[in-house]
């Protein structure tokens, strides 16, 4: 234990983070929080807003990212589609494709993802009239592809191939 202790000590403050913290100190590497580096993965509605949603991102930064989402309030409110997202100095831009134009941008704080205040006015477009993506809070469950893969709409259908 004091041979990891000094090993830990000596490494850089990243390499501590990423080599130290999943060390056998009793936790496990699921106690990991997500990775907010990269927008691929899974998010599911933040447990303070109530209602069901989730939305997941794929693709990569070469090819370009891509996400699905889908909401559903505690008042049957809903909102759903897909699109294009970027990510440019810690801003994510995210872009519905479809009948009407609707983008809206993203902020990361800790390990949610919390949309603009403001959207666009044709997003009421991918939402039911009660509906609204503008603030909408969702934590990050899951890091990979295959998380964001696993995302399923609110019949049980893929959200994200």
């Amino acid at each position: 234990m004091i041979k990891l202790a000094i090993r830990c000590i000596l490494l850089s403050p990243f390499a501590v983070l990423t080599a130290c913290a999943d060390q056998d100190d009793g936790g496990t590497q699921d106690d990991a929080p997500p990775n907010m580096s990269t927008p691929i993965g899974l998010y599911e509605v933040s447990s303070s807003q109530g209602g069901e949603g989730r939305f997941c991102v794929t693709g990569d930064s070469a090819q370009g990212f891509r996400f699905a989402l889908v909401t559903k309030s505690t008042d049957n409110a809903a909102c759903g589609g897909a699109g294009d997202v970027s990510l440019s100095q810690g801003t994510l831009r995210f872009s519905m494709t479809g009948d009407e134009d609707c983008e809206f941008t993203a902020q990361i704080e800790g390990t949610d993802m919390v949309f603009s205040a403001e959207v666009t006015e044709s997003c009421a477009y991918y939402c039911s009239p009660e509906g609204s993506l503008a603030a909408a809070r969702f934590t990050k469950t899951g890091d990979t592809r295959e998380d964001a893969q696993s995302a399923r709409d609110l019949v049980g259908d893929p959200l994200c191939r």
